[in-house]
């Protein structure tokens, strides 16, 4: 009797809790950071960030994928209970509904809940986002007349929340050490971040989930030119006709080293190849001796990159030349049979390993630095992937793994996770004032896709005859882009290479110096903030927005960007010399004329042809270089402090050897700079102690210090010991009363000892 009693008492429960739906539809099952509820998982990678798969046949992916790679994540809390038919999930921030057993993802059965200002905000899927900031687009190849490809969606946007669907990229398979496709090719694979307005971290979350942007070779941040736009195919007119080699090349680098205008990367476009561009890969009659060229040229402080073309989509022709000399080994290990066109699918393991070791490899023996990528929309083939993407992969990995040092690419961009491997040129733009104005906005949303480092023509790439304002112009944003390159459809010995700045003769050269060696001064400033973009993801060239996300001000002037944290740049792209800037909330100084602005305010600029808008804020340090011909030319044993104030300030000098991969590691050093008031008319500076080492680290040496914003000093003492005003070449201090700067002079010292400065500029 009792044991019937007990049966009915659960057979009542059980009806029960079936009626309130706990029993209905799938059970879900709990691992330490996933939910899996019949056809669906739900990750919750962190209490912001949540993975929803669905797949009809339960083969969820645990690999990581061509785009997503980081599948290690800290354990997130998070709660759960079903009801209803309904599976609802719970972190500290987002709440997830689910209707079970209900098939794929929906505005119908999921929505994801949150607060932001105290407000409830919800994402439902297929939910538009007309507040996304933008990303790029593949190219801008043909842009003209503001006819622009719209950019596609980058992770910050006004809304707080970004949505990354990966649903049908390839996986990564262990066993073949490769990328194979979906085992569900109809499956869902969603990630959902919510962040609200701190856009640094969203960027850094999705950097984690898709993989860091790794740091450039120190090179990559100078001067690029290219030379060489023509095919060098024996029955054209340009070849028959005109008589140029390698030494017509150096006298190239040679008359811009006789400027003095830095440069470090000679780009060879088409006519390096013998068998025209679509794909030979013996050298041209233009370098007989290719070995003495690559050796005169880093002799030279030169590195050289190849122009080459693995493939654009659509195409007939070969992209290997039967005539060329690795064509019969490529065939042999391919099985290929004897003749017809040589293509390549680089997303085959196989190939992919063919076509880098037997055709790129021997070249990077003999001398060549990197690879600047045309194309590649039609050099890999598998389901859901990006053709482009992978192809950068193929370089820069092969590359990596071939030299054991630091890779680099130039590439086109090729959607998530393009930024780990290449530098993204835009392609063969019109030189027009349109096309300058929308480089700058479209640069300074490359962060939001996580590829901070992209490069334009400077002056067009179409365009024979540019007038030397638009050229001007467009050389001032090159100088302060993430990456500075001279390129064009016209150079070659017929034309000339009508981008160099003698072009213009003397008002070109000595613009293009100014601008060039100002870049090269602040390679130490840079190439602090490519480990920001690496460590954090944060890019050098930022929208203001990103800084000042809670202003609305800071949306509405996007051909304005801080260049690093310090610096503000509005360069000009209309021929009246004029714009309209606004300077977010603080005194900001103009680099140029030392004259202060007052902050959250518009500033009406007329400047001059020579003159890019800079302006410093206050509370800034930015260290400067000695001026170089090329990145590497002097050991950085001397070096420039331009402090802002008199807002406090801080900033912490980033180095390496700027070639190894020893950046991932522990070989690297930091050294933290000061800057503060320490009484009334009194201020100090400290510097270093330097902590960590690397290979050809200096162990010595010696600043100036350029005080800004502060009135004449009175006294100045180092370590304690007063040092005195003297002529402006000798240690010492010195006061430049035409501009109002104080400047500290500074032998040299062990990096390894700290140095404190103290200022009093009171009667």
């Amino acid at each position: 009797m009792r044991k019937s009693i007990l049966v009915v008492v659960a057979v009542i429960c059980c009806l029960a809790l079936a009626g309130c739906g706990w029993l209905g539809g799938p059970q879900c099952s709990r691992s330490a950071d996933a939910l899996v509820c019949g056809e669906a998982r739900f990750e919750f990678l962190a209490p912001t960030l949540v993975r929803m798969e669905y797949s009809a046949s339960r083969r969820f992916v645990d690999a990581p994928t061509a785009v997503v790679t980081g599948r290690r994540w800290p354990a997130t809390k998070f709660t759960f209970v079903q009801r209803s038919g309904w599976l609802t999930a719970t972190t500290k921030n987002l709440t997830l509904r689910y209707h079970l057993d209900s098939g794929r993802f929906s505005a119908h059965n999921m929505q994801i809940a949150w607060q932001e200002d105290g407000e409830n905000r919800a994402w439902v899927p297929g939910q538009a986002d007309p507040l996304n900031l933008g990303g790029i687009s593949g190219s801008l190849d043909g842009a003209a007349q503001n006819h622009f490809p719209p950019p596609s969606d980058g992770v910050l946007s006004r809304s707080g929340y970004f949505l990354l669907d990966d649903s049908r990229t390839p996986v990564w398979d262990s066993q073949t050490a490769w990328i194979a496709p979906r085992p569900d090719p109809n499956g869902q694979d969603w990630y959902f971040l919510e962040y609200g307005r701190d856009y640094r971290k969203a960027l850094a979350d999705c950097a984690r989930l898709i993989g860091p942007v790794p740091m450039p070779p120190r090179y990559a941040l100078g001067t690029m030119i290219t030379d060489l736009n023509y095919e060098f195919l024996p029955s054209s007119d340009l070849v028959r006709n005109y008589s140029y080699s390698d030494r017509d090349v150096e006298k190239l680098v040679t008359r811009f080293r006789a400027a003095r205008i830095p440069l470090d990367v000679l780009v060879l476009d088409f006519a390096w190849h013998k068998y025209g561009w679509q794909g030979g890969y013996d050298w041209s009659p233009v370098f007989p001796h290719p070995d003495r060229f690559l050796q005169w040229a880093h002799a030279h402080g030169l590195k050289i990159a190849l122009n080459d073309h693995p493939g654009y989509a659509g195409e007939t022709g070969t992209v290997l030349s039967n005539d060329d000399s690795h064509a019969a080994e490529i065939r042999r290990l391919l099985s290929l049979p004897a003749s017809g066109p040589i293509r390549w699918n680089l997303a085959d393991k196989r190939q992919a390993e063919a076509f880098m070791r037997v055709l790129h490899f021997p070249l990077m023996n003999e001398g060549v630095d990197f690879w600047w990528v045309d194309g590649g929309s039609g050099a890999a083939d598998m389901p859901g992937l990006n053709p482009r993407m992978w192809t950068n992969r193929v370089y820069y990995d092969f590359s990596q793994q071939h030299t054991g040092k630091r890779a680099f690419i130039m590439s086109r961009y090729g959607g998530w996770g393009s930024g780990r491997y290449s530098a993204f040129f835009t392609g063969d733009t019109n030189s027009e004032w349109d096309v300058l104005a929308v480089e700058i906005g479209y640069t300074a949303r490359g962060g939001n896709v996580l590829e901070p480092y992209i490069t334009h023509d400077i002056g067009g790439y179409h365009g024979k005859d540019i007038p030397f304002d638009l050229y001007a112009r467009w050389v001032e944003f090159g100088a302060f882009s993430p990456l500075v390159r001279v390129h064009s459809a016209f150079e070659n010995p017929r034309d000339g290479n009508l981008r160099m700045p003698w072009t213009y003769g003397r008002p070109g050269i000595a613009l293009v110096r100014k601008y060039f060696a100002l870049r090269y001064r602040l390679l130490p400033y840079i190439y602090t903030f490519a480990r920001a973009a690496y460590d954090d993801a944060l890019p050098l060239v930022r929208p203001l927005y990103l800084e000042y996300p809670a202003d609305p001000r800071s949306y509405a002037y996007p051909n304005e960007y801080f260049f690093g944290n310090e610096m503000l740049v509005a360069p000009i792209s209309d021929p009246s010399g004029e714009e309209e800037i606004y300077l977010p909330p603080g005194a900001w100084t103009d680099f140029s004329s030392g004259q202060t602005y007052p902050g959250g305010s518009l500033l009406s600029v007329h400047a001059p042809l020579d003159m890019l808008p800079i302006f410093v804020k206050s509370g800034s340090i930015v260290p400067l270089a000695p001026d170089m011909a090329y990145s590497n030319q002097k050991p950085l044993d001397r070096l420039t402090l331009a402090v802002y104030g008199p807002d406090s300030a801080r900033f912490r000098l980033y180095e390496d050897d700027g070639n190894s991969l020893g950046y991932r590691s522990d070989q690297f050093a930091w050294t933290p700079i000061s800057f503060q008031p320490s009484g009334p008319g009194r201020w100090q500076i400290d510097i270093g102690p330097t902590a960590g080492s690397f290979q050809n680290q200096v162990t010595g040496r010696a600043y100036s210090i350029e005080l800004h914003g502060l009135p004449e000093p009175t006294v100045v003492n180092v370590d304690g010991r007063q040092i005195f005003r003297q002529a402006a070449s000798a240690p010492g201090w010195s006061w430049d009363k035409s501009t109002s700067v104080a400047t500290i002079r500074l032998g040299s010292r062990s990096i390894r000892a700290p140095i404190r400065i103290a200022i009093s500029t009171a009667p």
